[in-house]
């Protein structure tokens, strides 16, 4: 109830956000695959300077492209089922990265493989549960 509440309040916020990518022609899936070199991008560089303020800033900023993208596909009437799942699969390799590089950076590597794998288990259950309630199997 209360996500259904803000989503209405945000979604607007966030496609207004989006004219500008919408203005040069981008498409969803262009939105997401730059949002994901963002990342990479921001990860590579935090290796190299391993300033966690600049690091911070910078993944503040590529993350909104994974909201742009959403607001890309509703605005543009171009959601399908195949973007959203391309949109979910560069979530994951952007937490994968992400980890990495604070795994390398912090030689904390087991406490950042166990996050990643919190992810992972976190986006596996919710699918099972999707799919347990499309069948009728209590959840």
């Amino acid at each position: 109830m209360i996500a259904g509440l803000m989503k209405r309040r945000i979604d607007p916020l966030w496609e207004h956000a989006a004219a500008p990518l919408i203005g040069i022609g981008m498409t969803p899936n262009q939105v997401t695959s730059g949002g994901l070199v963002l990342v990479a991008l921001s990860c590579a560089a935090y290796v190299y300077h391993q300033s966690s303020l600049a690091f911070g800033l910078c993944l503040a900023f590529a993350f909104t492209f994974d909201a742009l993208d959403g607001a890309v596909a509703r605005r543009r009437h171009m959601s399908t089922k195949a973007g959203g799942y391309f949109d979910a699969m560069a979530d994951r390799y952007q937490e994968l990265a992400v980890f990495a590089a604070i795994g390398w950076v912090a030689d904390l590597w087991a406490i950042a493989m166990i996050a990643f794998a919190g992810g992972l288990l976190t986006s596996y259950a919710k699918a099972r549960t999707a799919i347990g309630k499309r069948v009728g199997v209590p959840t």
